[in-house]
């Protein structure tokens, strides 16, 4: 096949796939309706990438900019579906076609490279990746505020909003509390100012505003704030409603909570809700849904129901050890097992689950290194991303 016949063929076979591909707005992400129609296109996706993929170094064909949108759409429910450093790669070629672009200049090109970003940050906070997620949310931010209106003034749209909420998970992923907080109230602020608010759009920004009050210990204005998403999601969707994670995300905020106000019959209560959403949404194999297992063995392990304490976090740990970027949460789930083995009488295996808990902290935290016998939950729950706490 020449050149030219390639090209014309790669063009037409993304163009056949993106006129079925259910592309989804930013309202819309994280909606599991798209699930069926994907799965019958993913395996098409992967190959169309690995033919580019396969181009000569230094080759000069660029494809439909229709087809970075592909890709960017497409990495997301890799990304949804729990598989996010693959998800990267989808991302990061979509980026490098829009910056190819012979319309770059042009505002569809413009949307799609700063959804890139957004990906990108995205997918960085679920990896721990800090240094990118903060760079790529503030690379979109900028991005974002050289548009303006036909009157030359800031826009203040959706997007504005989720700009804000993302930059306020990038501070708060590197433990800038006081900036992630104006950044979610921010996004909440634009939000509301849309023609077509509707109170479900608080889902991103008030569970991790709540999150954020929580974190610091102030535990009234988490609780106002968690509760009142939660009642605007079951009043919408029904009670522990599965259209996305998100009412999960918040039985688990809300159940982190209650904990540390020492409420543990309704925090247990709020954590098995929020495993059961997950389970649906997620998948048993998705980190957030690991997160939960974890908080579940705290409560069977303060319950001493060791055998089922056991069985939750080691199928934590089989999920968190799937990839390299987990080791915060490899290191907080693995210091628990060893007091679920210690309290079971398995000295020889609770020492070998701390040291591998304390070497990975070391590994992580070099700077703040301790003897190991000083060790306490305290060193190992703070860790991990505030919505994986």
């Amino acid at each position: 096949m020449n050149k030219e016949t390639f090209q014309d063929t790669f063009r037409d076979a993304s163009m056949m796939i993106v006129e079925v591909w259910p592309f989804q707005t930013l309202q819309k992400r994280h909606d599991l309706a798209r699930k069926e129609t994907c799965e019958k296109l993913y395996t098409s996706i992967i190959r169309l990438k690995r033919v580019f993929d396969d181009l000569p170094e230094g080759s000069s064909f660029q494809p439909d900019d229709k087809f970075a949108d592909l890709l960017n759409d497409f990495g997301w429910y890799l990304l949804e579906r729990g598989f996010v450093q693959e998800s990267k790669a989808y991302y990061q070629l979509a980026q490098r076609i829009c910056e190819n672009s012979p319309n770059k200049d042009t505002e569809d090109v413009s949307l799609t490279l700063r959804m890139a970003h957004n990906n990108q940050t995205t997918a960085a906070a679920e990896t721990n990746a800090h240094k990118d997620c903060l760079d790529h949310s503030l690379l979109w931010m900028r991005m974002f505020q050289e548009r303006k209106t036909p009157e030359g003034k800031p826009l203040r749209d959706y997007e504005l909003a989720i700009v804000y909420n993302e930059t306020g998970v990038a501070y708060g992923m590197n433990e800038q509390w006081s900036l992630a907080e104006d950044y979610f109230l921010d996004s909440i602020e634009v939000m509301k100012e849309q023609e077509d608010f509707d109170d479900t759009m608080l889902g991103w920004p008030e569970p991790n505003l709540g999150l954020i009050y929580w974190i610091q210990g102030r535990y009234d204005e988490a609780e106002t704030v968690l509760n009142e998403i939660l009642d605007i999601f079951a009043l919408a969707f029904g009670i522990d409603d599965t259209k996305s994670f998100k009412t999960g995300k918040i039985l688990h905020a809300l159940g982190n909570l209650l904990w540390s106000q020492g409420r543990m019959d309704e925090s247990l209560d709020h954590h098995e809700r929020a495993f059961k959403q997950y389970m649906v949404t997620q998948g048993l194999e998705h980190h957030r849904t690991a997160d939960v297992r974890h908080r579940l063995a705290m409560h069977y392990l303060r319950l001493d129901r060791l055998d089922e304490a056991e069985t939750m976090i080691d199928k934590a740990l089989d999920v968190l050890k799937s990839g390299p970027y987990h080791k915060p949460e490899v290191a907080r789930s693995s210091f628990k097992k060893s007091q679920i083995l210690a309290k079971q009488g398995r000295e020889k295996d609770a020492e070998e689950a701390l040291m591998t808990a304390a070497q990975l902290r070391n590994e992580l935290l070099p700077k703040a290194s301790k003897p190991v016998k000083e060790l306490r939950d305290e060193d190992f729950d703070s860790m991990p991303i505030f919505w994986s706490r």
